[in-house]
């Protein structure tokens, strides 16, 4: 049985994120949260010092870069390259999911297409997010690594 995953939700609209978060942590999977790029990276390094796979981050495109900064509709797509470069360089297995109301929209396509994530619209769907989730981490799921 797989070891329950390490998420690294990051959303900076408040009621989605404790939307997310609780439905998660109903399903006993360890929960943090970031609201923007520069605490999920900050995040993303302590789980990685962790070393407890599997892990997962939900990324909202439409994220501050900072916490001081106003919300960048590519945010999240520059966390996914972050991430993305991090674990070519560290050798860490990390997998990573779009969520965004610009589901359609090329740039985000574009970009799940080129790092092989999955991309999911919102209004969320719990049981599609869980679903993904479940996905993400099937064997022979395609990974960053």
């Amino acid at each position: 049985m797989l070891e329950s995953p390490y998420i690294l939700i990051v959303e900076d609209n408040p009621r989605h994120l404790r939307l997310i978060h609780d439905t998660l942590e109903d399903k006993k999977y360890h929960v943090k949260d970031a609201t923007n790029v520069e605490d999920a990276l900050k995040g993303i390094v302590d789980l990685c010092q962790d070393k407890h796979p599997p892990r997962i981050v939900l990324i909202d495109v439409a994220i501050p870069l900072t916490p001081s900064a106003t919300v960048s509709k590519d945010g999240g797509l520059v966390l996914l390259k972050k991430i993305h470069d991090l674990c070519k360089q560290e050798n860490i297995d990390i997998h990573m999911i779009l969520v965004t109301v610009w589901g359609a929209e090329h740039r985000v396509i574009k970009t799940a297409e080129e790092y092989d994530v999955k991309v999911i619209s919102k209004p969320l769907d719990m049981k599609l997010l869980l679903t993904t989730i479940m996905e993400s981490l099937s064997v022979g799921s395609k990974r960053i690594t």
